[in-house]
C-alpha cells in the first residue's frame, strides 16, 4: 500500500503537464490582494486565472526592452 506522500507524488508527476505536453506546474504563495486582483481580471476577461496570467507574462515582457531567448 503507497502512503499519502507516494500517492500525491504519483499525482503530481501525473499532472506535472497538461494535455500537449507544454505545461509546467507553478506552485507558490502569493499574498491575498495578489490573488484577489488576478481572480478579478479573470472574471473581467472572461478567461481563467492561468490565462489571464499568461497574458500579463506576455504583456509585460513585450513593454519591456530586454527579452530573453
Amino acid at each position: 500500500m503507497a502512503t499519502n506522500a507516494e500517492r500525491q507524488r504519483a499525482y503530481r508527476q501525473r499532472h506535472l503537464q497538461d494535455v500537449d505536453g507544454s505545461g509546467e506546474r507553478l506552485n507558490m504563495v502569493v499574498s491575498v490582494q495578489a490573488k484577489a486582483q488576478l481572480g478579478r481580471l479573470a472574471r473581467h476577461h472572461g478567461i481563467s486565472q492561468r490565462a489571464m496570467l499568461e497574458r500579463l507574462l506576455a504583456a509585460a515582457e513585450r513593454s519591456t526592452e530586454y527579452v530573453t531567448a
